[in-house]
């Protein structure tokens, strides 16, 4: 590559998937020869952006979450749009307002670019933001570093596992409930593994007591890998999961997948490793997708993805932000 473009990726740090994300893009450009800079300090943002205006070189930017207001400052800039604001855990003021900053910064960037065809489906149907691209998220590169060869881990029968934050929108204690009615219907061990911290973490340890349900808490990536590849099933009650990278990592590791029947994992899970769960609210129903998985014998299917192509898999990803960025 002769002319040499510098490309500036803003994002808030600490911000989990969402750097993760912004770290898979790093690493893929850099891949590709371009000399990359993740900014995630808001003065820092600032004076590199108001650089940039005055700057011989025009530079690329990336923008993600209220750093998209940096993309103003850049002639050639992407707003990835990581979600859609959901009325249920907002109050009116925030809901309104997570969703005016969402359209303002896709106007202040020259692109937008949407995690999902449901992302891009409600941002354009609802927020009234224009996407100019769907790209879907890639697995992170801890997933690659912690283990190269998954399939020669082996699956235990009747264990699933739930990997995130322990709080109560997410629906963990629902999970208990439907497995311990599995047990009762099924009169089997299952083996359940929470892997992941939060507020709710000691009030589930006190009230879900049994030998064969495993809280982990916060454990290293190594660690959640392995436990996740061992497991029959994982499971995740987000009713609308913008994409869901979670579920990514269990399906490239041959894990069945209970998910919302709604959600942008709908558009990367095999079929075959699917069970979707049309009521997220109904213990029944989530007992029901769980015995599925568990008794559906016949759904393996070796791992379809190299393990030992990071780089190559890394600069596709990469690739097609800047063809975003260079296409008028």
């Amino acid at each position: 590559m002769t002319d040499t473009k510098k490309i500036l990726i803003f994002y808030p740090s600490n911000t989990g998937g969402v750097a993760e994300v912004c770290l898979s893009i790093k690493s893929g450009m850099q891949k590709l020869g371009y000399d990359v800079t993740c900014i995630t300090n808001y003065s820092h943002a600032l004076k590199v952006s108001l650089k940039n205006v005055f700057s011989k070189d025009k530079n690329y930017a990336i923008t993600n979450l209220h750093y998209g207001f940096f993309g103003l400052f850049f002639k050639r800039s992407a707003f990835i749009v990581h979600g859609f604001p959901q009325r249920e855990h907002l109050s009116f003021i925030q809901y309104k307002l997570v969703v005016f900053f969402h359209w303002l910064f896709s106007i202040l960037n020259s692109k937008t670019v949407a995690v999902s065809y449901l992302t891009k489906f409600a941002s354009e149907n609802f927020y009234n933001i224009k996407v100019d691209q769907v790209i879907h998220n890639i697995l992170p590169h801890d997933f690659f570093t912690a283990f190269n060869n998954s399939s020669s881990i082996a699956k235990k029968s009747n264990s699933i596992a739930f990997v995130g934050r322990v709080i109560k929108e997410k629906g963990v204690e629902k999970i208990l409930q439907a497995v311990n009615l599995v047990r009762q219907q099924t009169q089997q061990n299952i083996f359940v593994h929470v892997v992941g911290s939060g507020l709710q973490l000691n009030y589930l340890k006190e009230n879900y007591q049994n030998e064969h349900n495993y809280f982990h808490g916060y454990v290293d990536a190594p660690t959640k890998y392995k436990i996740l590849a061992e497991c029959n099933t994982f499971i995740s009650l987000h009713p609308a999961e913008p994409f869901g990278i979670t579920a990514l990592e269990a399906s490239v590791l041959n894990v069945k997948c209970c998910l919302s029947a709604v959600g942008g994992h709908t558009e990367f899970v095999p079929h075959h490793l699917f069970y979707p769960i049309n009521d997220i609210s109904s213990v029944e129903e989530i007992a029901r997708a769980i015995f599925d998985s568990f008794n559906d014998k016949n759904n393996y299917y070796p791992v379809n993805f190299s393990l030992n192509n990071e780089n190559e898999y890394q600069k596709q990803y990469a690739l097609q932000f800047i063809q975003v960025l260079e296409n008028n």
